[in-house]
């Protein structure tokens, strides 16, 4: 599987090219170019497997990486921010889909080409540590780039210690869990938190006003009026926003005091969807909303086309439209599927979804 090339005779662009139709050959799924001090590290990864392929030496490294960030069209002279690019043809080979990530790291920066044309796999959830029964349904969950998954299972079922991975409250065991092809432990904490927006089950309210809650934190991004109009429209808080007395510039109590626990949760939300993550974790961060204004946040919610969206959930009914849904039981992965075809197979979900449904008609 190593591959020794001719570092000092052959030109950088042949280099690049023959080690991405290589990769294609053996039906990788991506290619990482990790820098350290002394050399650039390749490796490819075959059938969940992250292979060792090349050490690329200190002379040609930044060259390398140029060559790559020019043909996804990246921006190459920055270096201190990630970007993302896109690779549709290499020499002869044409209609290609070939996702780049750069992210910058300790040692440089970090590249990940994504080869979409033999997976189409996004936030990938391989090798959990788990047994291999759930980790090949878990490496079958996500089949697109975006869509709403929901995460289902009663009380202590392990749903939010699972989604948890992904931000890194808890780390893996073993294995890896990947963004956009990159393991999270190679991102750098502000750039994680910048991909990932996530709600908890209880909703953190401070001191200010409502545009100073759904700023939050964000102090590094430029926010716009029309960014804090849009995720205010979308998390269902625009209504009710619109109708306090100084609107947007309304106060709002230490811990929210002053407003329900439906538009706390509401103002968090779009908290979450104001800095345009990737990645959009709903921790039963809707439980304080009714049906309708919670089947009308759904709806907004999956006409995000460029997102990939977590909800964990008890309120089945709910979450009919969802791409996905995982049911987990004492840490198992049960089933997954459609609300429709999941309410045909799955007693564990039949039975959340009647309690529930029980529970609605009273």
């Amino acid at each position: 599987m190593f591959r020794d090339f001719d570092y000092e005779n052959k030109p950088v662009v042949d280099i690049v090219n023959e080690m991405i139709i290589d990769a294609i050959k053996k039906k990788a799924s991506d290619i990482h170019f990790d820098p350290t001090e002394d050399y650039l590290n390749v490796r490819i990864r075959i059938d969940g497997e992250l292979l060792e392929y090349a050490k690329v030496p200190a002379f040609v490294k930044k060259n390398l990486l140029t060559r790559i960030k020019i043909i996804s069209g990246m921006n190459i002279t920055e270096s201190r921010l990630p970007q993302d690019g896109a690779i549709k043809s290499i020499g002869d080979i044409q209609d290609l889909d070939l996702r780049v990530s750069s992210l910058p790291i300790v040692d440089g920066e970090k590249i990940v080409i994504r080869i979409l044309n033999y997976t189409m796999s996004s936030g990938g959830l391989e090798n959990l540590g788990l047994s291999q029964k759930n980790l090949d349904k878990i490496n079958k969950l996500i089949k697109m780039p975006n869509g709403i998954i929901m995460v289902a299972g009663a009380t202590g079922s392990g749903k939010s210690t699972l989604i948890n991975l992904i931000p890194r409250f808890y780390d893996v065991t073993s294995g890896e869990i990947l963004v956009d092809g990159i393991n999270v432990k190679d991102y750098q904490k502000e750039i994680l938190n910048n991909i990932i927006g996530y709600v908890s089950q209880k909703a953190i309210i401070f001191s200010g006003t409502v545009k100073s809650n759904i700023k939050f934190g964000k102090s590094k991004n430029k926010i716009s009026e029309k960014d804090i109009l849009d995720a205010a429209k979308i998390a269902e808080a625009k209504e009710f926003v619109e109708k306090m007395e100084d609107t947007y510039n309304s106060h709002i109590s230490q811990g929210g005091t002053n407003i329900s626990g439906g538009q706390k949760q509401r103002l968090t939300i779009a908290r979450a969807l104001v800095k345009h993550p990737k990645i959009l974790i709903l921790d039963d961060s809707s439980s304080a909303l009714d049906l309708k204004t919670d089947k009308d946040l759904r709806m907004k919610l999956k006409e995000i086309h460029d997102m990939t969206i977590f909800i964990i959930s008890q309120r089945t009914s709910s979450l009919v439209n969802c791409d996905k849904i995982l049911v987990l039981d004492k840490g198992e992965l049960v089933d997954q599927g459609t609300h429709e075809e999941l309410l045909k197979r799955c007693k564990l979900y039949q039975d959340i979804h009647y309690c529930q449904y029980e529970k609605e008609k009273k």
